[in-house]
Formats: structure tokens, C-alpha cells, sequence
């Protein structure tokens, strides 16, 4: 995962939800049942950011007929997650070099700038048939932006940087939840989900030994939610370091597992640096009388930047 524009999170407290923002989130509703692939328009709400070109999300039903029926559909066998229908995307294909597919939805409201929320979505390869599939990548990617963003023919967004990836490779004949917890910076009112990445820059493995390497998803239950308690923020994107912002206690603490020192500077919102200093083990830092506001983190070891984010103080 990477942090380029939320602070990923998990929640150390419980909380309290609010209603799923993405209306259709389990693709239950449609204008007409599926009966063939390429027929994603029928999901209410849902649309593949192509303007009619480009990338042919599909849309799965118990009910549809030929190639789209579950559980045994032309794809994969696979049962939903819960309901009666999926959708489909392709996130890596090795013979027609970075072709991608999106699915993407407008939200019921747009976010709150400062409010955390909270996705949760499954994905799912499906038990391979011999037809389609059968490989993993990684770069699964959930992007949230300003309107819905618009497709170059079948190529990668490589003009948007999604805030929420997986960078761990997937393969699972069953269902696999991806689940990310973050704070709004700004008033996204659309969620696009896909791989944004060239196959360059896309790591692949195939698993079933297909002729050709190419990776298919179905997705199923997308939720996002407004968490109303926001307290004990904690980030679950660090590799190298584990920083977390406890609101009660008006601190940040740092942890440092790899046991080297990491030079920590903070900046705020208009780039004045907030603190700098050298991180030897584990570490609180008072916050408590620092300016409400949005705050960017950088560790550098040796002068290499090894991770970098943001957090935010009410």
C-alpha cells in the first residue's frame, strides 16, 4: 500500500457506522439480468469510466444465462459472496499489453475533509476452469476522486495515484476481504476500483499455467462507511517504522522494529517544518499544543526516503 493522499488506518476502539455511501455496493440491483459478458451497464450505479469505449467490466448473476450464469459461469466457478450477482474486471493481461478494466460509482454524499471512513470489498478469483485467468498480480487499487474519471481506450489510469493499494500479490478460489480504514483530506464524490499501473510496473504470477498470463477478479460487497468515533488512529501501511496518532492522549508514537535510527521530520499543510529528529526506538512525541490541522510525515534512513504520510490533529 502506499500513502499518497489519505493516512491509511486501523481502529484501535470500537465505533459506530453509518450507512454505506456506495448505494448498490452488493451489485444486487439491476436494470435487466445479464446474458452475456461485457454487460456491466446493467448494475445500477455502476459505470466502467470509458464513455462507451475502452474496458469491458462483466456483471455475473445466479439468474443470468450462457456465459455470465453462477456459479458456473465461462470465467471461473464461483459463488457470490453474498446475494445473487458479482462483477469482474480485468487487472493484468499478458497478450494485450496494459489492458485494464474499472468499475466506478458515484457516492451517495462526497466526504467530509477530516472525517475517517471505512472500505471494505471482496475480491475473489474463482476456481479456474482452464478458460480465463488463472494468474495473480498485484496493484489492486482503490481510487477516489473529483466526478468520474474517463478511460483512455483500454489503458491503465496511470493518471490517477489511488490512495488505497494492495502491493501483495492475490490468488484465492474463495473470497478475500480488503478492508481500509483512512481520513478524507478532501471532497471525493466518486470511487473507482482497478489496477492503475502498467504491467511494467505490475507484478504477475501464474499459478494455473494458462498460455498466457493474465489475471481476472470478481468483486463483490463494496462498502464505505463514515466511522463516527474518531479517536485512536493507527496506521497499518508501515513497513519500515509504525506510527500512530493517539487523539486522547495528544500524541504520536513511533516505533522503530528494523533498529536503525530514522531521521522524522513533520511538515504542515503550507511545508513549515513542525519537528525534526533522529528516532532511535521507540518514541511518544507531544502533539498536544500543535495548531488543528493536516500534517505530512517523512522517515529517511541515511538520507533515503523509506515511507512517507500524513495524519491530521482536531
Amino acid at each position: 500500500m502506499k500513502n499518497i493522499l489519505f493516512l491509511i488506518c486501523l481502529l484501535s476502539k470500537a465505533v459506530s457506522w453509518s450507512q454505506n455511501l456506495i448505494d448498490n455496493g452488493d451489485f444486487e440491483s439491476y436494470s435487466s439480468l445479464p446474458t452475456n459478458v461485457m454487460q456491466s451497464n446493467l448494475c445500477v450505479g455502476w459505470s466502467k469510466c470509458n464513455q462507451g469505449g475502452g474496458g469491458t467490466p462483466d456483471y455475473f448473476h445466479t439468474n443470468g444465462t450462457g456465459l455470465v450464469h453462477l456459479p458456473n459461469a465461462f470465467y471461473a466457478t464461483i459463488q457470490p459472496h453474498s446475494g445473487n450477482a458479482i462483477m469482474g474486471i480485468i487487472a493484468y493481461h499478458g497478450v494485450s499489453t496494459d489492458y485494464r478494466e474499472y468499475i466506478a460509482h458515484a457516492l451517495s454524499v462526497p466526504f467530509i475533509v477530516g472525517q475517517t471512513y471505512e472500505l471494505t470489498y471482496f475480491v475473489s478469483n474463482g476456481v479456474y476452469n482452464g478458460n480465463y485467468g488463472g494468474s495473480a498480480c498485484n496493484n489492486l487499487g482503490v481510487a477516489f476522486t473529483m466526478g468520474e474519471p474517463q478511460q483512455i481506450g483500454t489503458s491503465p489510469m496511470s493518471f490517477i495515484s489511488p490512495q488505497l493499494v494492495e502491493n501483495s500479490l492475490i490468488y484465492d478460489t474463495s473470497w478475500t476481504q480488503l478492508n481500509y480504514t483512512f481520513v478524507a483530506d478532501s471532497a471525493y464524490d466518486h470511487i473507482v476500483l482497478g489496477n492503475f499501473q502498467s504491467n511494467a510496473n505490475t507484478q504477475i504470477q501464474n499459478i494455473e499455467n494458462n498460455s498466457i498470463d493474465l489475471a481476472y477478479y470478481f468483486v463483490d460487497d463494496v462498502s464505505l462507511v463514515r466511522v463516527t468515533s474518531n479517536v485512536g488512529l493507527s496506521s497499518s501501511a508501515m513497513t519500515y517504522t509504525n506510527c500512530y496518532v493517539d487523539l486522547e492522549r495528544q500524541i504520536v508514537h513511533i516505533s522503530c522494529p528494523n533498529g536503525k535510527a530514522n531521521k522524522f521530520i513533520v511538515t504542515n499543510e503550507i511545508g513549515e517544518r513542525i519537528l525534526e529528529k533522529t528516532i532511535y526506538q521507540d518514541e511518544d512525541i507531544d502533539m498536544e499544543h500543535w495548531p488543528k490541522g493536516m500534517y505530512f510525515y517523512r522517515f529517511l534512513d541515511e538520507g533515503t526516503l523509506i515511507e512517507s504520510g500524513k495524519f491530521f490533529q482536531f
